[in-house]
């Protein structure tokens, strides 16, 4: 039985954005690194977020796994689609 009625709803951080939209693709960490032309283990800080993701790879992240560039920098979704 539940007696705590204080709830915590975790929010996700950038990396765990880049994840949830490999995950969506259906790619793997490296198929994202070889299309980046980056490291493995580069693709994999900034999924932990012990790296910052340059503006032009995020765009890249978006196109190749077809999420919002919005999304994936802050976690929103861009009015238009938003209905969708």
């Amino acid at each position: 039985m539940v007696t705590n009625t204080e709830f915590h709803v975790p929010e996700w951080d950038q990396g765990d954005r880049l994840r949830k939209a490999l995950k969506s693709a259906g790619l793997t960490t490296t198929a994202m690194a070889e299309y980046l032309g980056i490291t493995r283990e580069t693709a994999g800080r900034y999924m932990s977020g012990s790296a910052r993701v340059p503006l032009q790879t995020l765009r890249l992240w978006s196109i190749r796994c077809g999420v919002p560039l919005e999304w994936l920098i802050h976690g929103t979704v861009p009015d238009e689609l938003s209905d969708a």
